[in-house]
């Protein structure tokens, strides 16, 4: 058991690290397009308490991230939504944090619609607190939070 919580911790660790909630300086973003290969059924399920599927107002304002990503979940319209904007995501180079996902057979559902995307299970509490967002599907930019 302890094992697996200090598995969870060091992707949670390493996602937040990678997503850098500071402004981007000259760095190289392009070593943050590609994340390591997990086996994703070690961090399954997944469950955010704080959002939950559903239409929001865009955020137009300064969100601190380097790196565009994405947070969608297992339910119909995170999947409805991932197939209407995957070629944008492809485009921004976003990855995406699965924050709600009951098994791995509702993971690779979703992740045969992003054909290629590159999406992880994370809790998604602290992402949503830092940012204020209670609804997703989401895509975080550095200029703003939209649906």
């Amino acid at each position: 058991m302890f094992k697996d919580v200090l598995i969870r911790h060091v992707a949670v660790s390493a996602v937040w690290s990678l997503l850098s909630f500071q402004t981007a300086d000259a760095q190289d973003l392009t070593m943050h397009s590609r994340l390591p290969s997990i086996e994703v059924e070690r961090f399954l399920p997944v469950h955010t308490e704080a959002m939950n599927p559903g239409p929001f107002e865009p955020q137009r304002r300064r969100t601190g991230v380097s790196q565009p990503f994405f947070i969608v979940g297992c339910d119909a319209y995170s999947l409805t939504w991932i197939e209407r904007n995957r070629e944008r995501l492809r485009e921004l180079q976003a990855f995406g944090l699965v924050v709600e996902a009951a098994d791995a057979r509702a993971y690779h559902q979703l992740a045969a619609l992003a054909e290629g995307l590159i999406i992880r299970p994370v809790a998604g509490d602290l992402i949503a607190q830092h940012l204020g967002i209670v609804r997703y599907p989401a895509l975080i930019t550095a200029d703003g939070i939209s649906p």
